[in-house]
């Protein structure tokens, strides 16, 4: 059995790719012990679609309550899109 905690971003990459349906809107990728951050643009960029992830998600909410509004770079479609 493999540990969350030491996969790659290579392999996170691969396993959101490989679950894509071309009729999905979007791709969820759950687990917050996945290291997703340095593939979400490259993930979202490949396939056209965003890419939601637990951390992202996680994120979202507080920064909104918070009254923070900036756009997030470098953390997918929904931190960057305000």
């Amino acid at each position: 059995m493999s540990n969350i905690y030491d996969e790659s971003e290579e392999r996170a990459y691969r396993l959101a790719r490989d679950a894509d349906a071309a009729d999905a809107e979007a791709v969820l990728v759950s687990g917050t012990g996945l290291p997703t951050v340095g593939m979400l643009d490259r993930l979202e960029q490949d396939l056209g679609k965003p890419a939601i992830t637990s951390m992202q998600a996680s994120l979202w909410q507080p920064l909104r309550l918070a009254g923070l509004r900036e756009p997030v770079t470098g953390f997918g479609r929904l931190l960057r899109e305000v």
